[in-house]
């Protein structure tokens, strides 16, 4: 209810694409039943329904290109965006790019949330990020790399604050090295807290990328840092 912003058709509609998709299924005469855990019914997995999608659909068809590109921008990202990463990375001058965030602003798209020091942006709506970017997995490797290399430069003195978010946009990017490399470095945050787990699944991932990152790579960096990436997973794995 709370995404369909207490719309009851809405609400209506995501109980059909459950039902159609198999999660609810009857279970008795006047009953219905999951197939699926409680837990595993997250906002992420839950199909979108119709309703909501024709909604946000209709809610960015006026805008104009420039709106649109940066609205798309905050979709691929995964955290708050600071306004000035967003400046860097649009495809546009500055006042184009401010021109468009009051656009995005006044139509409830977009979301500011200033604090002491920055402005941060967001997509008012979750479910933006879906509509904005669908379809155009293809298209949006550029983009990636502007936003990845935006956030490197705006945090290059803090680059352990939005390191996992540098392995995300680089590796969509296809920038298979500066993914390689974010990745392993967040990895060995996350061993530094002693979460295994989470690092083992980031080093294994980095191990199957690291054929495409070693071309770009120096032979006797590519062979350390694949030394140092098996001494790292041998760590996640014993604890």
């Amino acid at each position: 209810a709370r995404e369909g912003e207490g719309s009851p058709g809405f609400i209506v509609d995501m109980l059909r694409s459950l039902i159609d998709d198999g999660l609810i299924v009857r279970g008795g005469q006047d009953s219905w039943r999951l197939t699926v855990d409680e837990a595993q019914i997250t906002q992420s997995q839950l199909p979108m329904p119709p309703s909501l999608r024709k909604s946000l659909l209709s809610r960015l068809a006026p805008l104009s290109p420039d709106a649109l590109a940066v609205a798309r921008l905050l979709a691929l990202s995964r955290r708050r965006l600071e306004l000035d990463v967003l400046v860097e990375a649009a495809p546009f001058d500055e006042d184009r790019v401010m021109e468009a965030v009051d656009a995005l602003v006044d139509a409830g798209i977009v979301a500011e949330q200033p604090t002491a020091d920055r402005e941060m942006l967001e997509l008012a709506h979750a479910r933006f990020r879906e509509v904005l970017i669908e379809k155009q997995a293809d298209g949006l490797r550029h983009d990636h790399q502007r936003l990845g290399e935006a956030l490197e430069r705006h945090h290059r003195g803090q680059l352990g604050a939005v390191v996992d978010e540098l392995a995300h946009q680089f590796e969509r990017a296809e920038l298979w090295p500066k993914a390689y490399r974010y990745l392993i470095s967040t990895a060995q945050r996350h061993l530094q807290r002693s979460l295994y787990q989470e690092a083992l699944t980031l080093l294994e991932k980095a191990l199957g990328m690291e054929p495409r990152a070693r071309p770009f790579l120096l032979l006797d960096s590519a062979d350390r840092r694949l030394a140092e990436l098996w001494l790292a997973i041998s760590r996640a794995r014993h604890g």
